[in-house]
C-alpha cells in the first residue's frame, strides 16, 4: 500500500511539473523605437551586439542549469530554469529551454519519490512559479 501511495504521488507530481510547464506565452508584438543614430554618430552599434549577447547570456544560463541539475542542486536549477522561461527568449531559445526543464522535471521525479527534500523544495518551487 505504501508502494503505490508513492507511485501516485510521484505521479501527481509530475504531471503537475509537466501541465504547469508546457504552457506557451504568445509572443508580444511591438516594434522597435525608430534608430536615430547613424553610423557616423555611432562607431559600435550595441543593438547588432545583444541578440549575440544574449544568445551566449543563455547558453551560459542554460549551462550553469544544467550543472545545477547533476549536481543535484535542484532548487537552483529550478530557480534558474524559471528565470529563463520568464525573459523574453526566440522560438528556439524557448525550445531550448523548455527542453532543460523537462530534463530537471525528470531528474525531479526519480529524486522527489525516493524522498530526496531538495527536490521536494525544487517542485513545491516550480509549482508556485505556474500561472493559475
Amino acid at each position: 500500500m505504501k508502494s503505490l501511495q508513492v507511485w501516485l504521488s510521484s505521479g501527481l507530481a509530475i504531471g503537475v511539473l509537466l501541465a504547469g510547464c508546457s504552457k506557451e506565452t504568445p509572443p508580444a508584438e511591438t516594434t522597435p523605437p525608430p534608430n536615430t543614430a547613424t553610423p557616423e554618430t555611432s562607431p559600435t552599434t550595441p543593438a547588432a551586439a545583444t541578440p549575440a549577447a544574449a544568445t551566449e547570456n543563455l547558453d551560459s544560463r542554460l549551462a550553469a542549469s544544467q550543472t545545477a541539475i547533476n549536481a543535484r542542486e535542484y532548487e537552483k536549477a529550478a530557480t534558474a530554469l524559471i528565470t529563463l522561461q520568464q525573459a523574453r527568449l526566440s522560438e528556439q531559445q524557448a525550445e531550448a529551454v523548455a527542453k532543460q526543464m523537462r530534463q530537471l522535471q525528470s531528474s525531479l521525479a526519480g529524486a522527489v519519490a525516493s524522498g530526496d527534500p531538495q527536490a521536494k523544495a525544487a517542485a513545491a518551487r516550480l509549482r508556485q512559479s505556474t500561472p493559475r
